[in-house]
Parts: C-alpha cells; structure tokens; sequence
C-alpha cells in the first residue's frame, strides 16, 4: 500500500539541479589569426626595443671605455710631456743656482790668482834684494879680511882703461890710498896717473878722473849696475 507519496519510487534517482554547462562558440579562424599575429607583432616590437637597449648600452659601454682610454693616453702623454718640461725647467733653474753660486767663487779665484801673482813678483823681487844685501855683506866682511882686493881693482882700471887722456887721477879711501901706493906707485907714476884720497868713497872702490871724463868703480855703482842688468819686470822693493 502506498503512504500516498509521490515521490517515494524514485527517491533514489533523484539528483540535485545543477546548471548545465553552456556549449561555447567556436572562435572565428580570422580572429584567431589576428590575435595571433597580434601578438607576435608585439613579441617583435618587444624583441626589437631590447635589441636596440642592448645596441645603445654597448655603444654608450665602448663611448666611455673610449673616453676613458683617450683620457689615460692623454693623461699619460701630458704627465710625460710635464715630466720632461719639469726636468728641463729644474735643471735651468739649477744651472743658473750653480752659476750664481759659483761667480762670486770665480771673481774670487781670479782675484787670488792675481794676488798671488803679484805676490810672486814682490817674493822674487825681495828674494833679488836679499840676494843682493847678501852679496854686498859677503864683499864687505871679504874686503875687511883682505883690504888689498882694492890692488887688483885698480891694476885692472890700469890695463882696460888706457884711453883716459891726460893726467888722469885716482881717487881711493884714505886707507886704500896707502895700501896701493905702497903695491902700485911706480907703475901709476909710469902711466901719468896721481892719487888722492876722499873720505866719502867705501873701501875696496876707487873713482878716476880726468880732462876726458870721470869713470865711477865704486861698490855703490858696481852693484847698481848688476841690480840694472836684472829682469824690468822684478818689482821695485823699499
């Protein structure tokens, strides 16, 4: 018997409702193909502008590896080019030092090559003077231990100097005058020639004159004339 309920036979066929799913519709082919070609137009244009990012960050890499290369050659090229003006400029600068340094140095020099010079020529000629002094001590002191040299002196006026003309005399220190009379006076007789003394005379000198002339064999003037055959160029010393 039935509970009077529908529904109850098929109870177990039941489903809940659910909303069926609605068949799509086919896309068009020819949209298809644009979509298609739209995107590959973007995929291009996409593909492009990275190729041209890249092609620009290349050339703005080698522009400044470029720059930067450039910079170092210049920079090494003007550092050599300051370095060689540097060194030229310091050596001029140290050759004017040195040569600044060095001219009061030369004047010096050449001024102590003068003086010594001139000290030379004083040395020789005070060396001459000594020379000199010495030689006329040594004939003083000689003609003190033998006072008759005089006798030779005057034997000698008597053979080399035969010319003076008429009565020639013979002027001696007051010693002298005894010692050659004494050696000489019958040959002075003989010869025309007297004696007479002068006090101003040195011994070992005598002086003859006579109406052609007067001839000095003093020691004053026999040494005055060796001091005259010397160098003009010694100096005159006091």
């Amino acid at each position: 018997m039935s509970d009077g309920n529908p529904w109850a036979d098929g109870a177990s066929q039941w489903q809940p409702w659910r909303m069926a799913v609605l068949p799509s519709e086919p896309v068009p082919a020819r949209e298809l193909d644009e979509a298609q070609a739209e995107a590959q137009r973007k995929h291009a244009f996409q593909r492009k502008l990275e190729l041209q990012a890249r092609r620009d960050k290349v050339r703005q890499e080698a522009m400044h590896q470029g720059h930067a290369t450039g910079l170092a050659a210049g920079h090494a090229e003007g550092y050599a080019q300051g370095l060689e003006e540097g060194r030229l400029a310091g050596e001029a600068a140290m050759q004017e030092q040195i040569q600044a340094t060095l001219a009061p140095l030369l004047h010096l020099c050449q001024s102590f090559d003068q003086a010594m010079r001139q000290l030379d020529g004083q040395l020789l000629g005070q060396l001459v003077e000594l020379a000199l002094d010495t030689g006329r001590h040594i004939a003083g002191e000689a003609l003190q231990a033998r006072p008759e040299q005089v006798i030779g002196r005057v034997q000698r006026l008597l053979q080399h100097e035969p010319a003076l003309s008429g009565k020639p005399r013979l002027w001696l220190h007051t010693d002298d005058l005894v010692l050659v009379q004494e050696a000489l006076g019958e040959q002075l007789a003989a010869a025309g020639w007297s004696l007479a003394a002068d006090a101003g005379l040195a011994r070992g000198g005598c002086r003859v004159t006579s109406a052609s002339g007067e001839l000095d064999a003093t020691l004053e003037s026999a040494w005055a004339g060796i001091r005259s055959r010397l160098p003009d160029t010694l100096p005159a010393t006091s």
